[in-house]
């Protein structure tokens, strides 16, 4: 078992797991979808802004992920390693960081000693453990680039005590981690985020880049005339089949345009609320934003 552990762990390390960064990132945990079973909770995700795939291991991994693409952050890095050995600050490398000296951990072996814990290891192997963050994210403020450590776990494991004894170990040594590195690190659940929005935003993910020439030649014009109909509180097939005509484009394009401004927040449609063809969508200011924002990063930004 040893030596077949540290076969994979070599193999990972030199194969570049769990370094890069924004396309250039891969992960230190990877799944395969000919290993996924015909019902999972992991999820194979092509990034639409990114050349690469994103590899979540639950499916509050990837709500709370798909949450945090929309609100904007610059990167988002899942399955991020916490390594055993010293290493540098998880932003090394990155073209904005430019710390006054290198920031370095200790690594999680002796991270776990400070806390009082045995090191983890391999099952049945004495060779280290490597512990991963859920998601780290790179966001920027006031000319900085700054991470924040995101653990997604179930609610009900976090409100009724359920995490299991190497559950809260984990996250004791990965909250150490992130606070000897000055990271933010947060224990977040997905079903904290309506439903809705969810359930919206996985609908529009897709659409957040534009692939085809002809609809981004008339991106901008469109943007205005959904703003324009938008206001008249008629359907959202009013409104779809509305710029359609307008605009000269097929039906598809039009609601390909209304995805993509929803998810970039250029329209006023509330991505809270489930939005009905028959009906008029409800529409907000993005007043609420910022809180959300703040209560995540500690800093209104949006």
């Amino acid at each position: 078992m040893s030596e077949a552990c540290m076969r994979k762990l070599r193999s990972w390390i030199i194969e570049g797991r769990g370094s890069g960064h924004g396309a250039g990132y891969r992960p230190f945990i990877e799944i395969h979808r000919r290993n996924m079973p015909s019902e999972s909770r992991l999820h194979l995700v092509s990034l639409p802004f990114m050349a690469r795939q994103a590899h979540y291991l639950a499916t509050n991994e990837y709500r709370f992920a798909l949450f945090l693409w929309w609100l904007g952050v610059s990167d988002l890095r899942e399955q991020f390693p916490c390594w055993p050995w010293p290493h540098p600050h998880p932003l090394y490398g990155h073209p904005d960081y430019s710390p006054s000296q290198l920031v370095q951990s200790r690594g999680t072996t002796a991270i776990a000693q400070s806390l009082g814990l045995r090191p983890l290891a391999c099952e049945g192997s004495p060779i280290r453990y490597v512990p991963t963050i859920d998601l780290l994210a790179t966001v920027h403020l006031d000319g900085e680039v700054r991470a924040y450590a995101f653990m997604a776990k179930p609610l009900d494991a976090i409100l009724h005590g359920k995490l299991t004894t190497r559950d809260q170990e984990l996250l004791a040594i990965q909250g150490a981690y992130a606070r000897e590195l000055g990271i933010s690190g947060r224990l977040v659940a997905s079903e904290d985020l309506p439903l809705a929005l969810i359930a919206n935003l996985d609908q529009l993910f897709g659409y957040a880049v534009l692939r085809q020439p002809e609809i981004q030649a008339v991106r901008a014009g469109c943007r205005d005339l959904f703003a324009r109909r938008l206001e008249t509180r008629e359907s959202l097939f009013e409104t779809l089949t509305g710029v359609a005509s307008m605009a000269g484009i097929s039906f598809e394009f039009s609601q390909t345009l209304f995805y993509h401004f929803l998810w970039h927040r250029q329209i006023t449609v509330d991505v809270r609320e489930p939005w009905i063809m028959n009906q008029p969508p409800t529409l907000t200011d993005y007043r609420w934003l910022p809180e959300v924002w703040n209560r995540l990063f500690g800093k209104v930004d949006v």
